[in-house]
């Protein structure tokens, strides 16, 4: 987006021209990351009772495997808890990783069809 902003062609970090790959994969990481914790804190806050802030910041710091705590965790459901260590996990081993290993398989043999591209005006 900001090199679209500067109208240049690629982005540029450190002086590195990064591919469109990479930042494909970098903008599919932040929204994973978002979606997890928006559902979970909506999830949890259903829930407990606790206020959206209590539940925010122990969301954020279970997927950031920051270790920070509000000490509400004790008093957290069983089903909490088990959210917010599934988050840990998710932190810890990589939002997208985690995501492919919970992925369904495709079976070998099946055919892919390679899509058209088509140019689309955005915005």
């Amino acid at each position: 987006a900001v090199a679209k902003i500067k109208q240049t062609e690629y982005p540029v970090v450190f002086k590195k021209r990064l591919g469109s790959e990479i930042v494909e994969q970098a903008s599919a990481v932040g929204v994973l990351y978002l979606m997890a914790v928006i559902t979970a804190t909506v999830v949890i806050s259903q829930v407990e009772p606790f206020s959206l802030q209590q539940i925010l910041f122990e969301v954020t710091s279970a997927i950031g495997t920051v270790g920070l705590t509000l000490g509400i965790t004790p008093q957290l459901t069983v089903y909490s808890k088990l959210i917010l260590c599934l988050l840990m996990y998710m932190g810890r081993v990589g939002g997208l990783s985690f995501a492919l290993a919970l992925r369904e398989r495709k079976s070998s043999g099946a055919a892919t069809a390679d899509r058209p591209a088509e140019k689309v005006i955005i915005g």
